[in-house]
């Protein structure tokens, strides 16, 4: 019987296939686009200049929907600031005392 039957499997001896639709249904093949389009990418960054106890941080996720976590690079402990959402590109992290120059990280996820 010509074809592929179900319960085979394709070798496709190191060739790729090319010309995928997108899948659509839970059990469909997808294609590269599909996956980088679903990449969760975030944004993170350093602050803290020994002087300022606030800084914008510009994430550029398009969206005022984001969650913020912020950690001190020493210890790799989180640290609790308060933050504001500025617009849907920047947000304000506020810490209470001055932080030394780079000494914190700032990382903002969107939520989809």
């Amino acid at each position: 019987m010509a074809g592929v039957q179900f319960g085979q499997q394709i070798d496709m001896n190191g060739f790729k296939i090319t010309e995928l639709a997108p899948g659509v249904a839970g059990t469909d093949a997808v294609n590269v686009s599909q996956l980088t389009a679903s990449t969760y990418a975030g944004f993170a960054t350093s602050v803290g200049d020994a002087v300022a106890t606030s800084f914008n941080v510009v994430h550029n996720l398009g969206t005022l929907d984001v969650i913020v976590g912020v950690y001190e690079v020493a210890t790799n402990h989180d640290v609790m600031t308060d933050v504001a959402r500025v617009d849907a590109n920047t947000i304000s992290v506020t810490f209470g005392s001055v932080i030394a120059l780079n000494s914190h990280r700032v990382v903002v996820l969107p939520v989809s």
